[in-house]
C-alpha cells in the first residue's frame, strides 16, 4: 500500500531531511500533539483493517513531509535574508569606504591645489620683490648718475670760473706789461727825440761856433796874437762837455737795457712762480685723487661683501650663476680682472708745463671697477634683456613647430575625408593615418610651453584637433568590430535558442507561487532542488559583451580602476550564485519575461549605431597603447595631461 500511495522518485530522499531535522531539532516529532481522526488509540473496536492503517499512516507521513518541507523553506528564506543583509551591509561598507576615500582624495587634491597656489603666490611675490629691487636699484643708479652729472657740472663751472679768473689775471698782466713796454718805448722815443734834437742843436752850434771860431781865430791871430792861447784852452774846456753828453746817452741806453733785462728777469721769475704753483696744484690733485681712490676702495670693500664671498667660494658663485642663468660681475671680480700693467702705471711726464685748464684735477666720479650698484643694475638689465630675447626666440621656434604640426594635421584631415567616403578596403590607410596621428600627438607633447600662454593655448587646440581625428578613426574601426560581433552573436543566438527553450519550460513547470508570508504549500519535491537559471547567466555574459563593445574611451588609470571595481563586485556575486539558492518568484511568467526583455535590449544595443569611442583589438592599437604607457612614465608638461590614444 505504501508503494501505491507514494511516488517512487520521492520515497527515498524523504528520510534524509527527516533525519537532518531530527538531529537539528531533537524535540521535533512527526506525531502531532493533538488527537486526530487517524489516532489508533481512539479508534473503536471496529477498526479498519491493516490496509487502511497503512493508508492513514502514508497520508500522515505525507502531511508531515509537507510541514517539514515548509519549515525547511522558511529556514532557507531566513538564511537568504541574512545573506542578503550581509551583502547589503558589505556594499554599504564598501560604499562608505569609497566615499571616505573620495573625500580623502578630494581633501588631498584641495590641499595640493592650495599648496600649488601658495607656491605660485610665493613665486609671484619673489618676482615682485625682485622687480621692486631692480626698480630701486635703477632709481638709485639714476640718482647716482644725476648726482655725478651735477657734480661734474659744478666742477666744470668752477674750472671755467677759475680759468676765466686766471685768464683775466694773465690778460691784466699782459696789459700791464704792454703798458710798461709802451711807456718805456715812449720814454725811449722821447729820449731819442731829445737826443736827436740836442745833437742837431749841438751840430748847429758846433758849426756856428766853428765858423765863428775860425773867423775869430783869424781876427785874433791877426789883431790879437796873445789871446790865441786862451782860446785854445777854452776849446779844450768845452770838448769834455760833449763827451760827457755822449757818456750820459750811453749810460741812459745802458739803464734802458738793464730795465729791459730786469723786466725779462721778473717775467721769468713770474713764469717760474706760476709753474711752481701749477706743479703744486698738480701734486695736490694727485694726492687728493689717491685719497679718494683709497676711500672708494674702502667703501667698495665694505659694500661688495658678496663679491669677496664669491671670490673666496667660487663653487657657490657657479651654483648661483647656474640658478640665475647668467654670469655675475661684482666690483671685486672686476678688480681681479682689470689690473694696470707697468707700462700703463708709469706714464711719461711731459717736460713742458701743461696749460692751466689741463692741470685741474679730474672730477672724482666712481669708475666701473669701483661701483658695485651700477654693475649690479647693469648686469640685471642685461640678464633680463637676454632672457627676454631667449624667451622670444624659443617661443617663435615653438610656434613654428606647432604650425608645421598643424599643416600635417590638415593633410591628415583631407586624407581621412577621402578615406571615410570610400569602402572598408581602406583599412590599411586608416591604420597608417592613425599611426601618423599618434606620432603628431607625440610631437605636440614634445613641445613644452614653459609657462607661455600662447604656446599652451596652441597646444590645446592642436590636441583637440588630433583627438577629433582619432575619434573619427575609432568610429570607422568600431563599425567593423560591431559588424563582426553582431554577426557572431546572431549565429550564437540561433544556436542557443533551441537549447534554452526546454530549460525555460522546465523552470516554469517547477517554480511555484509563494505567498508573502512564505508558508505556501509545495506540491512537488523538485522545489527542494531548483535548477540553476541558465537565462540569467546568458544575459550576464551578453551584458558584459555589450559593455565591452560600447565601453567609452578613457584614460589607462580610469580603465584599470573600473576593471578592479568590476572584479571586486563580480567576486561576491559569483560566490553568492555558487553557494546560495536563487530566490523564488511569484509566477513562472515573471521569471521568464525579464530575461526576454533583457535579451531584446541587448540586441537593440548591438544594432544601434556605434559610439566613436569603441574599443578595437588591432595590433597597431596595442603598440600605440604600450608606447603611450611608456611616454606617460616620463615627466609631462604641468599645464595639462596628454590625452591617451588607443
Amino acid at each position: 500500500m505504501y508503494s501505491l500511495f507514494s511516488h517512487p522518485a520521492f520515497a527515498a530522499p524523504a528520510a534524509a531531511p527527516r533525519r537532518q531535522y531530527q538531529q537539528q531539532f531533537p524535540s521535533f516529532s512527526l506525531a502531532p500533539s493533538y488527537p486526530t481522526a487517524y489516532d489508533v488509540s481512539i479508534a473503536d473496536d471496529d477498526s479498519t483493517d491493516e490496509e487502511e492503517q497503512l493508508l492513514l499512516a502514508a497520508l500522515e507521513r505525507k502531511r508531515q513531509q509537507k510541514a517539514a518541507r515548509q519549515q525547511h523553506r522558511q529556514q532557507q528564506l531566513l538564511q537568504e535574508q541574512q545573506r542578503q543583509q550581509k551583502l547589503i551591509e558589505q556594499e554599504r561598507r564598501l560604499r562608505a569606504q569609497a566615499i571616505a576615500q573620495a573625500k580623502y582624495e578630494a581633501e588631498q587634491e584641495a590641499l595640493r591645489q592650495y599648496q600649488y597656489k601658495k607656491q605660485q603666490q610665493q613665486i609671484l611675490e619673489q618676482q615682485e620683490r625682485r622687480r621692486q629691487q631692480a626698480a630701486l636699484e635703477h632709481l638709485f643708479l639714476q640718482q647716482l648718475q644725476q648726482q655725478q652729472l651735477e657734480e661734474q657740472q659744478r666742477q666744470r663751472q668752477a674750472a671755467k670760473a677759475q680759468a676765466m679768473a686766471e685768464a683775466k689775471k694773465r690778460q691784466q698782466q699782459q696789459q700791464q706789461k704792454l703798458e710798461r713796454r709802451r711807456q718805456l718805448a715812449i720814454q725811449a722815443a722821447k729820449a731819442a727825440a731829445a737826443a736827436e734834437e740836442e745833437e742837431e742843436e749841438d751840430q748847429e752850434e758846433s758849426q756856428y761856433e766853428d765858423e765863428r771860431d775860425a773867423l775869430s781865430d783869424l781876427l785874433n791871430a791877426i789883431f790879437f796874437p796873445k789871446h790865441q792861447l786862451k782860446r785854445h784852452q777854452s776849446n779844450e774846456q768845452e770838448y769834455p762837455r760833449k763827451r760827457q753828453q755822449q757818456q750820459q746817452k750811453q749810460i741812459e741806453q745802458q739803464k734802458q737795457q738793464q730795465l729791459k733785462e730786469a723786466e725779462e728777469k721778473k717775467r721769468i721769475e713770474v713764469k717760474k712762480q706760476e709753474e711752481a704753483k701749477k706743479q703744486q696744484k698738480k701734486d695736490e690733485a694727485k694726492q687728493q685723487a689717491k685719497e679718494e681712490a683709497k676711500k672708494q676702495q674702502a667703501s667698495d670693500s665694505d659694500e661688495d661683501l658678496v663679491g669677496n664671498y664669491f671670490l673666496t667660494f667660487p663653487d657657490i658663485k657657479s651654483l648661483v650663476e647656474a640658478a640665475l642663468g647668467g654670469k655675475l660681475e661684482t666690483a671685486a671680480t672686476t678688480q681681479t680682472k682689470v689690473k694696470p700693467t707697468a707700462t700703463q702705471a708709469k706714464k711719461p711726464e711731459s717736460s713742458t708745463p701743461a696749460p692751466a685748464v689741463e692741470a685741474k684735477p679730474a672730477p672724482s666720479t666712481p669708475s666701473s671697477t669701483h661701483s658695485s650698484p651700477e654693475l649690479r643694475a647693469a648686469d640685471i638689465l642685461q640678464q633680463r634683456q637676454q632672457r627676454k630675447r631667449e624667451q622670444q626666440a624659443s617661443v617663435q621656434e615653438k610656434h613654428s613647430e606647432l604650425n608645421k604640426i598643424d599643416s600635417v594635421l590638415d593633410d591628415l584631415t583631407r586624407e581621412l575625408d577621402q578615406i571615410l567616403i570610400g569602402t572598408i578596403e581602406n583599412k590599411r590607410q586608416i591604420l597608417q593615418t592613425e599611426e601618423n596621428l599618434t606620432k603628431t600627438m607625440f610631437k605636440i607633447d614634445s613641445v613644452e610651453s614653459e609657462g607661455d600662454l600662447s604656446v599652451r593655448k596652441r597646444r590645446k587646440e592642436l590636441i583637440k584637433k588630433s583627438q577629433s581625428l582619432l575619434d573619427l578613426v575609432d568610429e570607422f574601426k568600431a563599425r567593423q568590430a560591431i559588424g563582426k560581433s553582431a554577426a557572431n552573436e546572431s549565429e550564437s543566438d540561433s544556436e542557443s535558442e533551441p537549447e534554452s527553450a526546454p530549460v525555460k519550460e522546465a523552470a516554469e513547470m517547477e517554480v511555484e507561487t509563494v505567498p508573502e508570508t512564505g508558508v505556501a504549500e509545495l506540491e512537488t519535491v523538485s522545489d527542494m532542488e531548483p535548477l540553476p537559471d541558465v537565462s540569467t547567466d546568458a544575459e550576464k555574459s551578453k551584458a558584459v559583451s555589450t559593455e565591452d563593445i560600447t565601453m567609452p574611451k578613457a584614460t589607462a588609470e580610469d580603465a584599470s580602476a573600473s576593471e578592479s571595481s568590476q572584479e571586486d563586485v563580480a567576486q561576491p556575486e559569483a560566490e553568492s550564485t555558487a553557494t546560495d539558492v536563487p530566490e523564488l518568484t511569484d509566477s513562472s511568467s515573471s521569471a521568464a519575461e525579464p530575461s526576454s526583455d533583457e535579451e531584446e535590449s541587448s540586441r537593440d544595443q548591438l544594432t544601434v549605431a556605434p559610439k566613436p569611442s569603441a574599443k578595437s583589438c588591432d595590433p597597431l592599437d596595442l603598440i600605440a597603447d604600450a608606447a603611450l604607457e611608456l611616454a606617460r612614465s616620463e615627466p609631462l608638461d604641468h599645464d595639462f595631461d596628454m590625452v591617451l590614444v588607443h
